[in-house]
Formats: structure tokens, C-alpha cells, sequence
């Protein structure tokens, strides 16, 4: 729903797996779809491997990271390359919110800093929208019904000024 009113540049899809028999056809499929891709195995090769990536998409709009228990793989394609992934979609609006994610995915700090973010928004939306109802005839039912409104909002505060949020889907 908010891709289409948010139209972002980048979708990116945060796929995990445990590893199985299953999972080198897996990848051998995302290979092949993907127009360019990228393997990272540790933090010390995030800086290399990721940036020259990221700047060298030129319209890929469909993102998959694909994190295993030690590696992490970074696709890239046109049009979808899974036709269903168990993860977060997350919309992006530039290449510098683009690496924010994946460096998200690597530093826990990031990962922190990220839920904290939201977590004092949603506060601070829900403060805002509820006050004054709660006293009132049906207060509580309008309270969760502005609940919802305020995540919408979240998420599209969160995008506009962080550069990416993930998807909301009623």
C-alpha cells in the first residue's frame, strides 16, 4: 500500500535462511534472475564490496538480502526475482538510505538506533493523536483506530527523513 503512494526508488527485501539442502538451488535461482550481486562475509569486507555495488545500480529497483548464518548476499534486478520472500520489504528512497540498510543488517548499532527511532515516533504520533479522546464515549475503540493512523504516519515520517521505512500492509 505505501509503495504506491510513496513510489520509492529501491525495494529491498530482507530474506533469512537457515541452511539446508535447499539452499544452494536457492541461490543458484537468485543468481541467475539477478542482475548483479554481491557476497559479504564479514564486517571487514562491508566497505569494499558494498558501496562499488551500490553505485553501480543504474534501474534496479528490486533488492533481495539474503542472510545465511555466516554470509550475507546481495542481489539486484529489474522486476522481482522471488515470487514470494519470508522477510521484511522495505522501501527506500535514495542510494544513501540504501546503504543505511544494508549496513544495518551487519552493525548492531544500526539495528539499535533503528528501533529506537521508531519507537519514540510511534510514541510520540500516538501521544499526539490520542489526546484529549480518551475521556470520551468510545474513547478506547478510537484509541486503537488511531493507533493504526499513527503507524501509517510513522511510516511515512520515518521515510521521508530517514530515507526508508518498511512496508505497512493493512
Amino acid at each position: 500500500m505505501l509503495e504506491r503512494l510513496l513510489k520509492p526508488k529501491f525495494i529491498v527485501f530482507m530474506v533469512r535462511y537457515l541452511p539446508n539442502p535447499k539452499t544452494d538451488e536457492l541461490l543458484l535461482e537468485l543468481k541467475t534472475r539477478a542482475t548483479r550481486f554481491a557476497e559479504v562475509k564479514d564486517n571487514s569486507e562491508l566497505e569494499t564490496k558494498i558501496e562499488p555495488f551500490i553505485a553501480s545500480l543504474l534501474e534496479e529497483k528490486y533488492i533481495y538480502i539474503v542472510k545465511f548464518s555466516e554470509k550475507v548476499f546481495i542481489f539486484a534486478g529489474y522486476e522481482p526475482l522471488l515470487k514470494f520472500s519470508s522477510g521484511d520489504k522495505i522501501l527506500v528512497k535514495h542510494e544513501e538510505a540504501l546503504l543505511k540498510v544494508v549496513k544495518g543488517e551487519f552493525v548492531r548499532k544500526e539495528k539499535i538506533r533503528r528501533v529506537l527511532f521508531s519507537i519514540l515516533f510511534a510514541m510520540l504520533i500516538s501521544l499526539m493523536l490520542s489526546y484529549g479522546t480518551l475521556d470520551k464515549p468510545f474513547s478506547w475503540s478510537l484509541y486503537f483506530i488511531l493507533i493504526v493512523i499513527g503507524d501509517l504516519i510513522l511510516r511515512i515520517l520515518e521515510y521521508i527523513l530517514v530515507g526508508y521505512c518498511t512496508d505497512w500492509a493493512i
